[in-house]
């Protein structure tokens, strides 16, 4: 049988990871390095920072269609025209029931206006305080814009804390 040193040495050599003299099988092996991997650095990520005010002004257009699909309860619709990624995060069942139980809790939209825009790239997140029938809500809104165009990517009611 090898010694572990003659099978598990020559791998981590090969991988980079000890630095290994060349030494002939018979003669044991009397000193090894072994070097820690160099640290990869982490991707960068981009902070949230304040939407520009046209990239922001597109990717608002979802809001008002938002709300009206909401007032007429086709939450179908909603979902339907979200961005695919959304659809696939969520089922359309779970965001119809989700859309449901917000209608139950809060009631109708009376007005909603925008308090805060910020973006990461094309993808824009709109907090709107908005008023219900039942009360006050803050609303986040995730949205994609290409170009002119603006997709929903994800919703989600901040205020009140039950959702």
């Amino acid at each position: 049988m090898r010694p572990l040193s003659h099978t598990i040495l020559p791998l981590l050599c090969a991988l980079g990871i000890a630095a290994c003299s060349q030494q002939d099988e018979a003669t044991p092996r009397t000193e090894v390095t072994v070097e820690a991997p160099a640290a990869t650095p982490a991707p960068a990520v981009s902070a949230p920072a304040a939407a520009d005010p046209e990239l922001a002004n597109t990717a608002e257009q979802v809001v008002p269609q938002f709300h009206l699909a909401y007032m007429d309860q086709v939450y179908a619709s909603i979902y339907n025209s979200a961005a695919p990624d959304m659809r696939l995060f969520m089922p359309q069942h779970e965001f119809v029931a989700y859309m449901e139980g917000i209608r139950r809790k809060m009631g109708q939209v009376q007005a909603a206006k925008r308090s805060d825009a910020t973006a990461v790239g094309n993808v824009v997140t709109l907090r709107y305080n908005t008023t219900y029938e039942k009360g006050p809500a803050v609303e986040e809104f995730t949205v994609r814009v290409s170009g002119k165009d603006a997709a929903l990517l994800g919703y989600r009611m901040v205020s009140p804390s039950t959702f």
